[in-house]
């Protein structure tokens, strides 16, 4: 008798192949794909001897052009609860296979799968843009021989990638659109890291750090996380704000705090063309 094991992998495999084999439909159709993230906030940082205040801005615009075979489907692999739903239709499957070992068989009829899923995919070299604002800069001052220490720091950057950073907006970019309810589900969302100016002064020692080259996050993880999780399963168009308030600096110097305050004001804009 088969392994319960060997009958879920096997369920679970079936059901992707079922993605493979649908009708074409709208054989290389293309899509555009246009985001943008605008955000700006303060935070301030405190501990014993030491202190530091941000202030900072992001804007992260991309444009990629994402291209589907035509062929629907009745998998989504980008649904978030795509694992759940597989591993109970394997599960169905299954007592069906157990029930029919045992002779018993039932006269209900199976419900046809829909098949309303497309899916988009990047190419290398597609037409893609991108291009990241950033401006960061934190003040403060720290405890040490002769007294307290200030210091600046700061971060700019306007910045629009290489021909391979480009490419990974093109590839990074896979969705799977429900031509039912016109929903797309994506399966990440990102930008590439930047290059810009970093300088860090402390006045009182005249130690400067200055580096025209310097990488950089295109946007902090408050930020990227609250991007992806407002996208992930969204409409094809539209326009999404919110404040956030962080459980940890955004900028900071102060290694071990005990006091912090900060937010983060989003706002997301974004929109996927269907070209005909």
């Amino acid at each position: 008798m088969p392994s319960r094991r060997h009958l879920v992998v096997t369920s679970l495999s079936l059901l992707a192949a079922a993605s493979l084999s649908s009708a074409d439909v709208r054989a290389d159709e293309k899509a555009r794909m246009t985001v943008t993230v605008t955000a700006s906030g303060t935070d301030s940082t405190r501990s014993e001897g030491e202190w530091s205040k941000g202030a900072f801005s992001y804007r992260a615009q991309f444009t990629t052009t994402l291209t589907t075979d035509g062929s629907l489907s009745s998998v989504n692999m980008y649904d978030p609860a795509y694992a759940q739903k597989a591993a109970a239709e394997a599960a169905r499957v299954m007592e069906k296979v157990q029930n029919a070992m045992q002779g018993k068989f039932s006269d209900e009829e199976e419900p046809e799968a829909e098949e309303r899923y497309l899916l988009y995919i990047g190419e290398i070299d597609c037409p893609a843009t991108f291009s990241i604002q950033v401006n960061e800069k934190v003040q403060g001052e720290y405890a040490d021989v002769g007294g307290m220490q200030p210091y600046t720091q700061t971060f700019t950057a306007d910045y629009s990638g290489n021909p391979a950073e480009r490419n990974m907006i093109c590839v990074g970019n896979n969705s799977v659109l429900d031509i039912k309810d016109n929903t797309l589900y994506r399966s990440t969302l990102g930008f590439p890291a930047v290059k810009g100016h970093y300088v860090f002064h402390e006045t009182n020692r005249g130690n400067l750090q200055d580096n025209k080259d310097s990488q950089h996050k295109a946007l902090p993880n408050i930020v990227s996380d609250y991007v992806f999780k407002t996208l992930q399963v969204a409409p094809l168009k539209g326009q999404h704000k919110a404040t956030l308030t962080p459980t940890e600096p955004v900028l900071t110097r102060v290694g071990v705090y005990d006091g912090y305050q900060g937010k983060v004001d989003v706002e997301i804009t974004w929109d996927f063309e269907r070209l005909k």
